[in-house]
């Protein structure tokens, strides 16, 4: 969830965001992805002419980190955010869109996109039961989410290395 309450939710692979985009795309949403082959799709829910600019900056973010760019170990890399109405799964004739793959009639870039992601616990309460949830998200949500947390950007550390160092922060 973004800092004003918008749900976001993101694809995994060329796959999951293919079935984002088709399945779970509703025409108040908002798009976002990197604009680097290889990214998470990401759709704020419910939030076409309501957002704000700092719940887009929070999705704009995630799409930034959860992209290829990461894997290339850039600090920054742009985003482009469109609606439903622009986007579509049918190229030109004559053309061919790969598996996973969509067409943008009409975008607008957020310029150089931050990469980093915030690592936190949660503690809930369910049922009269405690609960524990590893949380990823931007750092402004972090803060107000979780009692303890990590921020990771690209570097040159084994993810193995960070990942154990991590869970001694956390734990």
């Amino acid at each position: 969830f973004t800092t004003n309450g918008f749900l976001v939710v993101a694809g995994r692979d060329a796959q999951t965001n293919e079935v984002l985009l088709r399945k779970y795309m509703e025409k108040d949403d908002i798009v976002l992805h990197a604009e680097i082959p290889g990214g998470a799709v990401v759709l704020i829910k419910d939030a076409k002419n309501r957002v704000k600019k700092e719940d887009i900056m929070e999705a704009a973010i995630y799409a930034a980190s959860y992209s290829k760019a990461w894997d290339v170990g850039l600090g920054a890399t742009d985003v482009f955010m469109t609606f439903p109405e622009h986007i579509s799964f049918s190229p030109p004739s004559g053309m061919y869109l790969r598996k996973g793959a969509f067409m943008v009639k009409k975008k607008e870039l957020i310029r150089n996109v931050s990469l980093e992601v915030a690592i936190g616990i949660k503690v809930y309460e369910k049922n009269s039961a405690l609960g524990v949830a590893i949380i990823s998200c931007p750092r402004e949500n972090a803060m107000m989410q979780t009692d303890k947390y990590i921020l990771i950007r690209p570097g040159k550390k084994d993810k193995n290395e960070i990942a154990r160092e991590s869970r001694k922060i956390l734990i």
